[in-house]
């Protein structure tokens, strides 16, 4: 027995960490040296992994919940709706968000509409969120390409306050679009691409989104995807005074749950891999319906992140080989061991569409192949 744990000693340290965290999730408070104790030859390993596991409580106790939590609670006395700002007529609300108030608006002197992004009022006297708006716009007048949403200019005025004058995107977002059902697979797909050309059109500038979600991605009724609000980005190799993790304060992470690596999720440092798993979310939930990680709390999504795989039965039988294996590649748990570029994800789909490889009687088998000696090579 004992050589066969030698043999598999990392998948047992795992099980036995999982049996911890699935009893937690349950609802139940097991003692950590009881349970340390069950296992002597490997008493450290487990007890340092399910610290690290601990550590997410604190770590998400400030954790500002999307949108949701934030049309909750935010204050309606700063409704700009009827009002003028500048030569913007601000025509109705379209969207609240932990980080802005949406609306949009009436370009009076080029006869457009515009979105206008404001900081919520309550926030309007912090220096970090001004100066995450700042990066916003800078990052985002960085950036030109037809799948991401466009800056026209920036509106700072002296009490504070800070609007950002966007491109006006008509349509649904991906979460509406997906509603918890399944795309269709060439609709999936075909989204998937013109995310993907985006993200890695904002790699090649030196930009990571790092909040990458159904609700930040546009899809206009002519079809045309837009990827949007780049205000949680972080410039690669920006400003040498950044710290490597947010820019928020101590203890607190930027992003979405159940869009987080695993690397974001325990608040260490991310790079351009962290959009790739968040890409490979957003594949799975338009694949199956719903986010490969799920639960009632912040923290128990974190936690399944951090020592849960994906269940790969839900996708659809008719999912190319090929595709299913770009998806695992994109979310590997190990950044290091994760598909290095975006780039090459949009070339896979590309190629998949292109070739007509999304009919059961044609599985992709030569482009399972390609894919798996360039995983073997990036491995």
């Amino acid at each position: 027995m004992a050589e066969q744990i030698d043999d598999n000693q990392e998948r047992f340290i795992k099980d036995a960490v999982q049996q911890f965290v699935d009893a937690q999730i349950e609802g139940q408070q097991p003692d950590l040296d009881e349970f340390v104790k069950k296992y002597p030859e490997f008493e450290h390993q487990i007890r340092q992994m399910i610290q690290n596991v601990r550590k997410i409580d604190a770590l998400f106790a400030s954790l500002t919940q999307g949108e949701e939590s934030g049309s909750e609670t935010a204050d309606e006395s700063g409704n700009l709706v009827g009002q003028k700002l500048g030569h913007f007529e601000i025509r109705e609300m379209i969207g609240r968000g932990g980080m802005g108030v949406v609306y949009l608006a009436r370009d009076t002197k080029l006869d457009r509409s515009v979105a206008i992004k404001s900081m919520p009022a309550e926030l309007a006297g912090g220096s970090t969120t001004r100066t995450r708006f700042r990066r916003e716009a800078k990052l985002l007048a960085s950036l030109s390409h037809p799948n991401i949403g466009v800056i026209h200019d920036i509106i700072e005025q002296t009490e504070g306050s800070a609007y950002l004058v966007l491109e006006y995107v008509p349509g649904q977002t991906l979460a509406e679009r997906i509603a918890g059902k399944p795309l269709k697979l060439e609709a999936a797909l075909t989204i998937g691409l013109q995310v993907a050309e985006a993200v890695a059109a904002a790699h090649e500038n030196g930009v990571v989104h790092r909040d990458l979600k159904p609700s930040n991605i546009k899809i206009t009724p002519e079809g045309k995807v837009k990827v949007l609000d780049f205000g949680l980005a972080k410039a690669v190799g920006g400003e040498p005074t950044e710290k490597p993790t947010t820019v928020t304060q101590p203890g607190r992470v930027i992003g979405t749950p159940a869009y987080m690596s695993p690397e974001q999720a325990r608040g260490k440092s991310t790079d351009h891999r962290t959009d790739i798993w968040s890409f490979g979310c957003l594949m799975y939930e338009m694949l199956s319906g719903h986010p490969p990680f799920e639960s009632e709390t912040a923290t128990e999504i974190l936690a399944r992140i951090i020592e849960r795989e994906p269940d790969w039965e839900v996708l659809p039988q008719e999912t190319p080989a090929n595709i299913r294996v770009l998806l695992r590649r994109c979310l590997e748990k190990d950044q290091r061991q994760r598909l290095r570029d975006i780039g090459d994800a949009a070339i896979e789909i590309n190629e998949t569409l292109s070739l007509g490889l999304l009919t059961e009687s044609k599985p992709a088998t030569a482009r399972v192949v390609t894919i798996g000696a360039r995983y073997e090579e990036w491995r």
